[in-house]
């Protein structure tokens, strides 16, 4: 059974964009939060939700720095991630902060393993 990754709230994407701007080639990415909680309303223990992220990470691109895809050996191609896409990448990729205790953090443009075209995919 696939379930929707959850999307992250429209105004917490715009704080987020508003209390860091990432500069060079880096991108500013909002993790998606892992369910802490069962259909039933259980409260699921933290080790239980380290399983469920796995070795990868999915986020929301919130901002790409001004020099973000244009080194040499990146112009000529354009499938690159831009504001809003879900991407893949590394779970211990890029530098980790909170913003109004949501988890986001900064990564060079090089870590994006993947951006998500369909999001009800994901398990």
């Amino acid at each position: 059974m696939h379930s929707e990754i959850p999307s992250i709230d429209a105004d917490l994407i715009n704080e987020i964009k508003l209390s860091c701007e990432p500069k060079g080639y880096r991108i500013l990415i909002a993790d998606v939060p892992v369910e802490e909680k069962t259909q039933g309303g259980i409260l699921l223990p933290g080790s239980v939700q380290e399983v469920q992220r796995g070795v990868c990470m999915i986020g929301q691109v919130v901002s790409l720095g001004k020099m973000a895809y244009t080194r040499e050996d990146m112009v000529d191609h354009e499938d690159w991630c831009e504001e809003g896409n879900m991407v893949v990448f590394s779970k211990y990729a890029g530098v980790r902060f909170r913003v109004s205790d949501h988890p986001c953090r900064i990564l060079n443009d090089d870590e994006i393993q993947a951006v998500m075209r369909r999001k009800d995919a994901i398990t």
